[in-house]
């Protein structure tokens, strides 16, 4: 709700930095950026230029793969800078020293570069394209000013393996869909949660495509494959996509101890694994 009035009662709040998928848009998760604000996170939801439903280039991606880590990093300086404004109604309400970056897709492996994957190579992206830019893997994309990482139904693996994910130094929540055909667990998730060094949790949501992670199916109904039957419907998917992060952001954000139950229990709906 534009103008509402922020709650200052239990201020400060910590800030989320949320990463959109290839082709998207920054609306295109609202309902998981709308929960985590009713538990007390700022989100921050950026448009990644170039690389929106709106500006696509397909010729730039390889700028846009080394500039969205960027604009994770811009997002929290921008953040930064707006706590510390006098006159802005969030001014003095953040607490930009407890931070997390999530993504979905693309914005996955975003939160995965940010995160501290040391890049080897870029998805989509050709060696030549990185010399163009004068650019040389292995790329440290990271921020270590975040302190957790979600990665939704991440690219990865497929495109690029698995090296330099060991450089990963946050605790870590993966998500990954069954169904999904665009970034397929076994190539692309479970590698990087299997990669990854502890604390990581990986969330498996059974008969879930790519898109029902995210408002995709609402945003540009009947464009993609998996967002009706047979594939879970993405109500179930967005409520399960809800609650484990706040439960991961409990405890490995704000610290406290009531939150990982939700992490270590029986899954929350029929159809949903939870490794070990």
């Amino acid at each position: 709700m534009r103008g509402a009035e922020p709650d200052p009662g239990e201020a400060p709040y910590p800030v989320v930095v949320c990463s959109h998928g290839h082709r998207a848009s920054r609306f295109q998760s609202a309902c998981w950026c709308d929960r985590l604000a009713s538990h007390g996170y700022v989100v921050a939801a950026p448009d990644h230029t170039f690389n929106t439903v709106f500006d696509f280039d397909d010729d730039r991606t390889a700028e846009v793969a080394l500039n969205r880590p960027r604009d994770v990093s811009a997002a929290l300086d921008y953040l930064i800078e707006l706590n510390d404004r006098g006159g802005d109604p969030l001014g003095g309400l953040l607490a930009t020293d407890r931070a997390a970056v999530a993504g979905h897709s693309f914005g996955g492996w975003t939160a995965a570069a940010v995160a501290g994957w040391e890049v080897q190579s870029l998805p989509l992206v050709e060696p030549e394209e990185l010399e163009e830019l004068g650019v040389e893997p292995p790329l440290d994309l990271s921020d270590g000013r975040f302190s957790a990482s979600i990665s939704m139904t991440p690219a990865g693996p497929s495109f690029m393996g698995t090296d330099g994910l060991e450089k990963i130094q946050m605790p870590v929540l993966y998500f990954g869909g069954e169904w999904d055909g665009v970034c397929p667990p076994d190539e692309d998730v479970v590698p990087m949660y299997e990669h990854t060094p502890p604390p990581t949790h990986l969330v498996m949501v059974a008969e879930a495509g790519h898109y029902g992670f995210s408002n995709m199916c609402d945003l540009l109904p009947g464009m993609f494959d998996d967002c009706g039957p047979p594939s879970r419907p993405a109500g179930e998917v967005q409520e399960i996509a809800h609650a484990y992060p706040l439960d991961f952001l409990g405890l490995h954000v704000r610290g406290h101890d009531r939150y990982g139950d939700t992490l270590s229990s029986p899954p929350l709906l029929e159809g949903v694994a939870v490794p070990p």
